[in-house]
C-alpha cells in the first residue's frame, strides 16, 4: 500500500492529492475547498500586532 506524503485536510479529512494549501495564519494544511481562513474557521490572527516605534 502506498502512503500519501501530502497528508489530509485538517478540516474535512480529505486526502490531499495535489498541492496542499497551508494557511498563513494558523499554519495547518487544507484542501482546495477549505484553503481560505473563513472556510475552515481559522482561529489565527489575520492582523499582525502594530509595530512599536
Amino acid at each position: 500500500m502506498r502512503r500519501n506524503k501530502l497528508g489530509r485536510c485538517s478540516y474535512c479529512n480529505k486526502v490531499l492529492t495535489f498541492l496542499p494549501h497551508t494557511c498563513q495564519y494558523c499554519g495547518t494544511k487544507f484542501c482546495r475547498m477549505h484553503r481560505l481562513p473563513e472556510n475552515h474557521d481559522c482561529n489565527g490572527d489575520p492582523h499582525p500586532p502594530p509595530l512599536m516605534r
